[in-house]
């Protein structure tokens, strides 16, 4: 049975984007760990993967593991970034009298044209995305690690998951998708009292896997499962295949599909960072995007720039916690170099500036990819 149908059947029915991401990012690995076929030999060095991104842009995939009370869910969610994380009190450049105002509109709109006239990834041929994913694990001694019950906000201690893997898109987007996963050492930095002994304690638990797997369609397209009828019909490139390649178009899909208003535009960013999809039907995310609210921006240089997206939580006396957003683009090429995730704040345990989850991404041309 394909993973992806398995995944539909097994999938809880959690209300919510954010649950329905995590729900099926848990799953996902569980099947992929299962089916997936070893594509080559390979040495003996073992090499650490536990969740890959695409971050967006990327293959989601999340891991599942229990060691002496511990468990853990770790999503992976997207250009090697040049910058340091971005700080969301970061001033825009001004601009010189001659220049029209730096905003996320007109950034967005440069982008658009960018995208538009892109590298047109020839058959037979690959979009290799090298993706390295930072990931918070925040743990507490009642739930465990579980990202459906533990956040920063109620975590007595927390830490960074490190993973590189590189992912191998074909021309076609809505064939066979290859994850190439490489890494040495998972752990990185560490926050709370007990945040050593309890990351050290976890990471024992971790299986290594170095072997590349194979995903039909590309990865599971299940984060949009809570406002898209295409949530259901198997992997993201199959959805993207369907896409418009016009704004209006686009947008008018995205409603039709039941996307609320305030969501469409992390829901787009979303899908940008990803970085496939043809240069017609980026153009049209971007230039979509510069016709949505919500967008803040937050850090523009010559080449980049840095666009937020808030999600309001509501009332603080229910679960749902404010979610921030950002997608690093690089305006000379339409390629997202950057994704980050943060859900809610607990500073006195980690600092804002260090996301849930964060993407930087290079992309190339390649003739081939990993085979089975």
């Amino acid at each position: 049975m394909d993973v992806f149908e398995k995944v539909q059947q097994i999938r809880p029915e959690i209300e919510g984007a954010e649950g329905s991401l995590a729900a099926a990012r848990i799953l996902l690995v569980n099947e992929i760990q299962a089916e997936r076929k070893p594509a080559r030999s390979r040495a003996t060095v073992r090499k650490w993967s536990f969740a890959v991104g695409l971050a967006g842009v990327a293959a989601v995939t999340a891991g599942v593991l229990i060691v002496n009370g511990l468990g853990s869910s770790v999503s992976t969610i997207d250009a090697v970034s040049t910058r340091e994380p971005v700080e969301t009190s970061a001033p825009s450049p001004s601009p010189s009298p001659s220049q029209p105002p730096v905003n996320a509109s007109t950034v967005l709109a440069t982008a658009s044209g960018a995208a538009a006239t892109g590298i047109v990834i020839a058959a037979g041929q690959y979009l290799r995305v090298d993706a390295v994913q930072r990931q918070l694990v925040s743990y507490n001694s009642i739930d465990g690690v579980n990202d459906l019950s533990v956040n920063r906000m109620n975590a007595e201690s927390a830490w960074v998951l490190q993973t590189d893997t590189s992912i191998y898109i074909p021309a076609d987007v809505s064939g066979t998708w290859v994850v190439d996963p490489e890494r040495d050492d998972p752990i990185g930095d560490v926050f709370g009292p007990g945040g050593a002994a309890d990351s050290e304690r976890w990471a024992e638990s971790l299986q290594a896997f170095d072997e590349p797997y194979f995903l039909p369609g590309g990865p599971d397209a299940g984060w949009v499962a809570s406002w898209s009828s295409h949530g259901n019909a198997g992997g993201y490139g199959s959805l993207l295949a369907s896409l418009p390649a016009d704004a209006t178009a686009l947008i008018e899909w995205l409603r039709q599909q039941g996307a609320e208003p305030d969501k469409m535009g992390w829901i787009l960013a979303r899908m940008l960072s990803y970085n496939a999809g043809s240069p017609a039907q980026r153009a049209a995310m971007y230039s979509a995007l510069s016709q949505l609210p919500g967008a803040e921006l937050i850090y523009a240089d010559d080449r980049t720039a840095t666009i937020q997206y808030w999600t309001d939580g509501g009332d603080p006396s229910l679960p749902t916690l404010d979610w921030w957003r950002t997608v690093t683009i690089d305006r000379t090429t339409g390629y997202v170099t950057e994704y980050t995730e943060r859900l809610g704040s607990n500073p006195a345990l980690v600092p804002d500036s260090v996301p849930d989850a964060k993407y930087t991404y290079t992309v190339s041309v390649v003739d081939s990819a990993p085979s089975e």
